[in-house]
C-alpha cells in the first residue's frame, strides 16, 4: 500500500526551471512578497504516523504518546434516521482499548492537507479503517496539533467522521 504525503514527483526539467527562477532577480523578489503559503511539515505527519503505527501494533502507550495530556477525541456519524451523532472519548480510554491486543487496527490514509502557523498545525486526511483484514468504516480525520518546546508536536484534538459508504480511496 502506498501512502501519500501531498508531495508530487517533479521531473528534471521542472527542477532545473526552479533553480533558474530562484536567481531571476525581480521575479524572485515579487514571489516572496505577501504572507507565506501553508507549508508541508514532515514532523507533523510523523505524529499521525506514530499514532497509526501504535494502533496497528496495538500499543496503547505509543498511541498515548502522540497526544497532549488535555487532548480530545470526537467521532461524528449520521445514523440510520439521517440524524447526526457525536461521541466524545477520553484519550486514555482509547489508548487502553488499543492496548487490549487482538487484531491490528489499521488506518491507512490519503491526500493529507497540512497547514501550519507557528506552533499550531492542522491535518485533514481521508482514511479507511480495518480491524485485521476486515473493513470497518471510512471518513475524514481533522487533527489539530500544537508544538511544545520540550515535547514537540502533539495532537490536541482529533475529530473523525465515520461512514460505511463512499469509501473508495481517492485517486492519485
Amino acid at each position: 500500500m502506498r501512502w501519500t504525503y501531498g508531495l508530487k514527483r517533479v521531473g528534471p526539467s521542472i527542477l532545473i526551471l526552479g533553480v533558474l527562477l530562484a536567481g531571476a532577480g525581480p521575479l524572485a523578489a515579487q514571489e516572496s512578497d505577501g504572507p507565506p503559503a501553508p507549508s508541508f511539515d514532515a514532523e507533523v505527519l510523523a505524529v499521525v504516523d506514530r499514532l497509526f503505527d501504535g494502533m496497528r501494533a496495538r500499543d496503547g502507550d505509543r498511541v498515548l504518546a502522540a497526544f497532549h495530556p488535555e487532548a480530545r477525541l470526537v467521532s461524528t456519524r449520521i445514523d440510520d434516521d439521517g440524524e447526526p451523532q457525536v461521541t466524545f472519548t477520553q484519550v486514555a480510554d482509547f489508548a487502553a482499548a488499543v492496548g487490549q491486543g487482538g487484531d491490528p487496527w489499521n488506518e491507512p490514509y490519503w491526500d493529507p492537507m497540512v497547514q501550519i502557523d507557528g506552533a499550531l498545525a492542522q491535518v485533514w486526511i481521508f482514511y479507511r479503517f480495518y480491524v485485521g483484514e476486515s473493513f470497518s468504516h471510512c471518513g475524514h480525520n481533522a487533527i489539530q496539533m500544537v508544538k511544545d518546546a520540550a515535547r514537540g508536536w502533539e495532537i490536541v484534538s482529533l475529530v473523525d467522521s465515520r461512514r460505511t459508504t463512499d469509501c473508495d480511496a481517492p485517486a492519485g
